[in-house]
């Protein structure tokens, strides 16, 4: 992730926005349903880690 790398977090909200759009479009059974909600996860916990901010919603 770049923004790990730089030092800029502006990028986590967008990559936080398309690992949810990711998610919206599994199928609630795929086998790849939870890499997505692991992902996800890993990048808002990140974003909290670096800005402060949690995340104001839910995965989709």
């Amino acid at each position: 992730m770049e923004a790990l790398r730089t030092g800029d977090h502006s990028g986590l909200d967008s990559v936080a926005e398309v690992l949810r759009r990711a998610l919206a479009a599994s199928p609630a059974h795929h086998p790849d349903r939870a890499m997505c909600l692991t992902n996800l996860g890993g990048a808002l916990r990140i974003r909290f880690d670096r800005t402060g901010r949690p995340s104001t919603r839910g995965p989709t």
